[in-house]
Protein backbone atom coordinates (compact mmCIF):
# COMPACT_ATOMS: atom_id res chain seq x y z
CA UNK A 1 0.00 0.00 0.00
CA UNK A 2 2.47 2.56 -0.72
CA UNK A 3 1.58 6.53 -0.79
CA UNK A 4 2.13 8.06 -3.99
CA UNK A 5 4.57 10.99 -3.69
CA UNK A 6 2.84 12.64 -6.72
CA UNK A 7 -0.39 13.17 -5.12
CA UNK A 8 -2.10 15.21 -8.46
CA UNK A 9 -2.37 11.98 -9.71
CA UNK A 10 -4.20 10.65 -7.16
CA UNK A 11 -8.25 11.06 -7.07
CA UNK A 12 -9.88 14.00 -5.09
CA UNK A 13 -13.40 14.39 -5.18
CA UNK A 14 -15.07 17.66 -4.23
CA UNK A 15 -18.75 17.46 -3.31
CA UNK A 16 -21.31 18.98 -1.75
CA UNK A 17 -20.33 18.17 1.86
CA UNK A 18 -16.39 18.20 1.46
CA UNK A 19 -13.48 16.72 -0.45
CA UNK A 20 -12.80 13.16 -0.43
CA UNK A 21 -8.90 12.44 -1.45
CA UNK A 22 -7.29 9.00 -1.71
CA UNK A 23 -4.02 9.15 -0.34
CA UNK A 24 -2.51 5.53 -1.28
CA UNK A 25 -0.96 4.57 -4.77
CA UNK A 26 -4.31 2.70 -7.17
CA UNK A 27 -3.59 -0.81 -7.66
CA UNK A 28 -5.19 -3.61 -9.56
CA UNK A 29 -6.68 -5.61 -6.86
CA UNK A 30 -10.03 -4.17 -5.59
CA UNK A 31 -9.15 -6.34 -1.95
CA UNK A 32 -5.94 -4.30 -1.24
CA UNK A 33 -6.42 -1.36 1.13
CA UNK A 34 -6.84 2.47 0.44
CA UNK A 35 -6.42 5.09 2.53
CA UNK A 36 -8.20 8.48 2.26
CA UNK A 37 -8.67 11.81 4.13
CA UNK A 38 -11.80 13.12 3.98
CA UNK A 39 -13.29 16.73 4.55
CA UNK A 40 -16.83 17.47 5.91
CA UNK A 41 -17.33 20.82 5.69
CA UNK A 42 -20.27 22.01 8.36
CA UNK A 43 -23.59 20.50 7.92
CA UNK A 44 -22.17 17.95 5.67
CA UNK A 45 -23.82 14.85 5.20
CA UNK A 46 -23.06 11.46 3.58
CA UNK A 47 -26.24 9.34 2.92
CA UNK A 48 -26.70 5.48 4.18
CA UNK A 49 -24.49 3.51 1.82
CA UNK A 50 -23.24 -0.39 2.28
CA UNK A 51 -19.89 -0.85 1.11
CA UNK A 52 -16.34 -3.14 2.23
CA UNK A 53 -15.22 -2.55 5.44
CA UNK A 54 -14.13 0.87 6.72
CA UNK A 55 -12.25 2.10 9.03
CA UNK A 56 -12.31 5.87 10.39
CA UNK A 57 -9.83 7.65 12.29
CA UNK A 58 -10.88 11.32 13.16
CA UNK A 59 -8.05 14.10 12.76
CA UNK A 60 -9.87 16.91 13.66
CA UNK A 61 -13.48 18.20 14.88
CA UNK A 62 -16.38 16.13 15.92
CA UNK A 63 -18.88 13.78 13.54
CA UNK A 64 -22.04 11.62 13.72
CA UNK A 65 -22.01 8.82 12.39
CA UNK A 66 -25.12 5.95 12.12
CA UNK A 67 -25.02 2.86 12.18
CA UNK A 68 -28.12 -0.21 11.41
CA UNK A 69 -28.11 -1.45 14.53
CA UNK A 70 -26.86 1.65 16.89
CA UNK A 71 -28.34 4.84 15.72
CA UNK A 72 -26.23 7.72 15.85
CA UNK A 73 -23.20 7.80 17.82
CA UNK A 74 -20.29 10.57 17.88
CA UNK A 75 -16.75 10.76 17.35
CA UNK A 76 -14.23 12.85 18.43
CA UNK A 77 -10.41 13.66 17.79
CA UNK A 78 -8.22 10.37 18.11
CA UNK A 79 -11.44 7.92 18.07
CA UNK A 80 -11.12 4.96 15.55
CA UNK A 81 -14.26 3.16 14.56
CA UNK A 82 -14.53 -0.19 12.45
CA UNK A 83 -17.44 -0.72 10.28
CA UNK A 84 -17.54 -4.24 8.65
CA UNK A 85 -18.71 -4.93 5.58
CA UNK A 86 -21.79 -4.85 4.16
CA UNK A 87 -22.92 -2.84 7.49
CA UNK A 88 -24.97 0.30 6.63
CA UNK A 89 -24.03 3.45 7.82
CA UNK A 90 -24.12 7.15 6.72
CA UNK A 91 -22.04 10.45 7.86
CA UNK A 92 -22.62 14.07 8.64
CA UNK A 93 -21.38 16.90 10.51
CA UNK A 94 -24.25 18.99 12.42
CA UNK A 95 -21.52 21.10 13.87
CA UNK A 96 -19.90 25.25 12.89
CA UNK A 97 -16.62 23.49 12.57
CA UNK A 98 -15.01 21.07 9.56
CA UNK A 99 -14.34 17.92 10.34
CA UNK A 100 -11.14 15.84 8.73
CA UNK A 101 -10.90 12.35 9.17
CA UNK A 102 -8.69 9.13 7.89
CA UNK A 103 -11.03 6.46 6.16
CA UNK A 104 -9.19 2.72 5.37
CA UNK A 105 -10.90 1.01 3.04
CA UNK A 106 -10.66 -1.08 -0.17
CA UNK A 107 -9.27 -0.28 -3.54
CA UNK A 108 -12.57 -0.77 -4.88
CA UNK A 109 -13.39 2.54 -3.14
CA UNK A 110 -10.57 4.41 -4.63
CA UNK A 111 -10.97 3.15 -8.25
CA UNK A 112 -14.76 4.57 -7.70
CA UNK A 113 -13.60 7.60 -6.76
CA UNK A 114 -10.88 7.66 -9.67
CA UNK A 115 -13.84 6.70 -12.35
CA UNK A 116 -15.72 9.63 -10.78
CA UNK A 117 -12.98 12.02 -10.86
CA UNK A 118 -11.99 11.46 -14.48
CA UNK A 119 -16.18 11.89 -15.20
CA UNK A 120 -16.58 15.27 -13.71
CA UNK A 121 -13.26 16.24 -14.67
CA UNK A 122 -14.54 15.84 -18.28
CA UNK A 123 -17.75 17.99 -18.43
CA UNK A 124 -18.35 20.94 -16.16
CA UNK A 125 -20.71 20.43 -13.04
CA UNK A 126 -21.53 22.32 -9.97
CA UNK A 127 -21.13 19.84 -7.16
CA UNK A 128 -24.21 20.94 -5.45
CA UNK A 129 -26.64 19.83 -8.60
CA UNK A 130 -28.81 17.05 -8.56
CA UNK A 131 -26.78 15.57 -11.80
CA UNK A 132 -23.36 15.91 -10.02
CA UNK A 133 -25.22 13.81 -7.09
CA UNK A 134 -27.25 11.64 -9.77
CA UNK A 135 -23.91 10.55 -11.45
CA UNK A 136 -21.87 9.75 -7.96
CA UNK A 137 -24.59 7.75 -7.13
CA UNK A 138 -24.73 5.89 -10.57
CA UNK A 139 -20.84 5.35 -9.92
CA UNK A 140 -20.89 3.96 -6.85
CA UNK A 141 -23.38 1.69 -7.47
CA UNK A 142 -21.89 0.92 -10.83
CA UNK A 143 -18.91 0.04 -8.79
CA UNK A 144 -21.22 -2.24 -6.26
CA UNK A 145 -22.00 -0.15 -3.16
CA UNK A 146 -25.26 0.29 -2.42
CA UNK A 147 -26.74 3.56 -1.32
CA UNK A 148 -30.13 4.27 0.90
CA UNK A 149 -33.28 5.57 -0.97
CA UNK A 150 -34.63 9.05 -0.11
CA UNK A 151 -37.14 7.52 2.06
CA UNK A 152 -34.60 5.63 4.20
CA UNK A 153 -32.44 8.58 4.66
CA UNK A 154 -35.28 10.83 5.92
CA UNK A 155 -36.07 8.04 8.42
CA UNK A 156 -32.79 8.48 10.19
CA UNK A 157 -32.60 12.90 9.63
CA UNK A 158 -31.08 12.84 6.50
CA UNK A 159 -31.81 14.93 3.62
CA UNK A 160 -30.23 13.90 0.04
CA UNK A 161 -31.08 17.46 -1.45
Amino acid sequence: MPFSSNSSSLPEVFVRFGRIQVLTELLSDDNEHCVMQVTLLPGGVFPIYRSDREVFFVLSGEMSLWRTEIGWQTLNVGDVLDIPINEKHAWKNSNKETVVFIMITTMRAGHFLHEFDRLVSSVSFNPLSSKFRQYFFETMTRHGFWIGTPEENAAIGLSMD
